[in-house]
């Protein structure tokens, strides 16, 4: 029989809740970037260093560093490499790895997302398992834009999330669905249609990423009043303010169901 969910529901509801919590906590999501046929820039999931590369190793790394935290729109957030001790507060890399693509990709996005999720767990008064901790992970990426990128690095992705998280490995099926969730999600919040999505950014998905996109916008469409508030708080700033009192109305919504 046909499963019509991309993910579980209580996964979907706290992908909605973390895409709410980094709205409110940073602004409306801007769109991923789109892609064109004529002006093609090398993918962030492409991104390695080569042994013919005139800078050495630690000079790419902060470089290429830099052009991913410019692509989440986070050029302000201070950050650390380090490649002799895994810190928390650090971003720590393996320099014989930076030649497999998207290695550092991987890692620099998911330490700016560990960055900036800091205390959501304490907000919504949750104390998350090593999957939904994923999840949030995945979908605090959407919102930076990443959510293509991650879901075309699955393996890479779900190796750096169970480091994270060893006392429960995440798969890379978990990955690829997660992302696909959560980056139509912010994209619907930014009410755009499941075909909009394709037409748009058909080009940045994997055979196996597009055949999700619709069933992950029926899913997302059984989740009517969430759906409202998140288009409501997502809204550009000079309708978001005319729309914050009716976001008001709609926000226990995203309770409920947990509740």
């Amino acid at each position: 029989m046909f499963n019509s969910r991309l993910v579980r529901e209580s996964d979907a509801l706290l992908q909605f809740e973390t895409l709410s919590w980094m709205i409110q906590r940073y602004g409306p999501p801007t769109r991923p970037a789109v892609p064109s046929p004529l002006h093609k820039s090398p993918s962030l999931a492409d991104l390695a260093y080569e042994p013919t590369d005139t800078r050495d190793v630690h000079d790419w790394a902060d470089d290429t560093v830099g052009t991913i935290r410019s692509a989440c729109e986070a050029e302000s957030l201070p950050i650390a490499l380090c490649t002799n001790e895994d810190h928390p507060h650090v971003l720590f890399y393996e320099t014989a790895r930076c030649e497999t693509p998207g290695y550092l990709t991987v890692r620099t996005i998911l330490h700016i997302i560990e960055l900036q999720t800091a205390g959501i767990g304490a907000a919504m008064e949750m104390e998350f398992s090593p999957l939904q901790n994923a999840l949030v992970r995945l979908t605090a990426a959407a919102y930076l834009r990443q959510g293509f990128t991650l879901a075309a690095l699955p393996a890479l992705t779900a190796e750096a999330l169970s480091l994270q998280t060893p006392a429960q490995a995440v798969p890379a099926r978990l990955v690829l669905n997660g992302a696909c969730f959560a980056t139509c999600l912010a994209l619907r919040a930014r009410r755009q249609t499941a075909e909009q999505i394709i037409a748009t950014y058909g080009m940045r998905m994997s055979k196996a990423f597009r055949k999700k996109v619709r069933q992950a916008s029926t899913q997302i469409d059984g989740f009517e009043p969430e759906l409202k508030l998140l288009q409501l708080i997502a809204e550009p700033k000079p309708i978001r303010a005319s729309a914050t009192a009716r976001a008001q109305t709609l926000a226990p919504a995203l309770l409920q169901h947990r509740a």
